[in-house]
């Protein structure tokens, strides 16, 4: 019996942009952030990386045994993940379930063939616990051409690079056996579900996990037939005029820094268009190279934003508590004080060192410099400061490298 109010997303499937720069993973329509927490909770920066505020990890107790790269077992529960097994027939038999695309905090990502439409499809299906706003921000977006649109939506009884798409091939849309499926992109392992007690296993548990479709294209090898690229993934988008946003709800190494210090009390500290123009940076010098500019690793998002960036300003430099375990008060690092690791520094690393060592072209020093002087105001820790949206389709990276790749030749 699937829990109250469960809901499926029906899209046409899509390739997924994935770093590094010589391989783009397919990925699907809709499909949830893979890196992401399942529970959408407030990440601090810590001696140990990330903590997050309502669930302390020396707390965590799993219930399950460790499988890696699934989706949060615990969240088979009522409310929460709907049960799902490949050959599982939705909506009347009209969509057959056949390899999984991903998961995150609030659905998993199927992929399924629609029988009446004859092509493949990507199923979201939502838990019953999430917020309804993705299908009315989805509505509300469906005349903007980079908008995925949904196919259909339905209930049964009882969106992070990951959300960037490319155009499946039309011989591959239209593949609908299962058979064939797992023919061109191989099957799909299954390992048991196992709980640590050895107790049986609840009802609402699958008694498998399924493993992710490992279907991938090589970035060099993405031409118009891939276009247009599309957006998708609004499950947690909200209208900033209308809802004050004091949590970050994405992918942890492109946290705002003004995420971890805002006053809940003070009703003028809110997230909004700033923030995203942040992320948005992130996002883009990921696609570009073959990672962020930050990582989570070590001292967590803060540490490393401030080894790029520098020294927080006040009053986050004395509001964050941990800063004493990695700097002196003038913002130098106590580990690496004559270092050099800069935003540039990680451009060449991340962009130019990987791109030489997959045998790929790189950008020459012009366009490297255009593109730094993009992304760091963009970076601004001050979010009023950051450069609008206007400022970075207005910049010369974007005029003179990016956007003449859509232009008529």
């Amino acid at each position: 019996m699937l829990p109250s109010s469960t809901r499926f997303l029906l899209g046409r499937w899509r390739y997924r942009l994935l770093s590094p720069p010589s391989l783009a993973r397919a990925g699907c329509l809709h499909q949830t952030k893979l890196l992401s927490s399942s529970f959408e909770r407030r990440f601090h920066a810590s001696s140990n990386g990330l903590r997050i505020e309502e669930k302390p990890a020396a707390s965590y107790n799993p219930k399950y045994e460790y499988i890696e790269e699934c989706e949060e077992l615990e969240r088979y529960c009522p409310g929460g993940y709907h049960p799902v097994k490949l050959g599982d027939q939705l909506c009347n038999g009209r969509y057959s379930v056949a390899q999984m695309l991903g998961h995150g905090g609030s659905s998993t990502v199927w992929l399924a063939s629609d029988k009446i439409q004859q092509t493949l499809v990507a199923v979201k299906i939502k838990t019953a616990d999430s917020d309804d706003q993705e299908e009315d921000i989805t509505a509300q977006l469906h005349d903007m051409p980079s908008i995925r649109r949904l196919e259909d939506v339905f209930v049964e009884q009882d969106i992070h690079a990951g959300n960037i798409l490319l155009r499946l091939p039309e011989d591959t849309r239209r593949i609908t056996d299962t058979a064939t499926i797992n023919q061109r992109f191989g099957s799909s392992f299954r390992e048991p579900i196992v709980r640590r007690d050895r107790l049986p296993l609840e009802v609402g548990v699958p008694t498998h996990v399924v493993g992710l479709a490992s279907l991938f294209v090589r970035s060099d090898e993405i031409t118009d037939s891939h276009l247009p690229i599309l957006l998708s993934d609004f499950t947690s988008s909200y209208c900033p005029s209308k809802t004050r946003q004091i949590l970050s709800r994405t992918l942890p190494h492109i946290v705002p820094p003004e995420a971890f210090f805002i006053d809940k009390h003070n009703e003028k500290e809110t997230l909004s268009f700033p923030s995203e123009i942040w992320t948005l940076a992130c996002t883009v010098f990921d696609i570009f190279g073959s990672g962020g500019p930050f990582s989570v690793m070590g001292g967590g998002i803060l540490q490393d934003q401030a080894c790029a960036l520098g020294k927080f300003p006040e009053p986050w430099w004395s509001q964050w508590e941990e800063r004493a375990e990695f700097f002196i008060e003038d913002g130098t690092s106590i580990e690496f004080p004559n270092s050099r690791d800069r935003i540039e520094d990680r451009y060449d690393w991340f962009v130019t060192a990987t791109r030489r060592r997959y045998e790929m072209a790189y950008p020459e020093e012009d366009e490297k410099k255009a593109f730094l002087e993009m992304i760091r105001p963009m970076l601004r820790y001050v979010p009023s400061e950051r450069a609008s949206i206007q400022d970075v389709i207005d910049s010369e990276w974007m005029q003179e490298w990016a956007l003449p790749c859509r232009r008529p030749k």
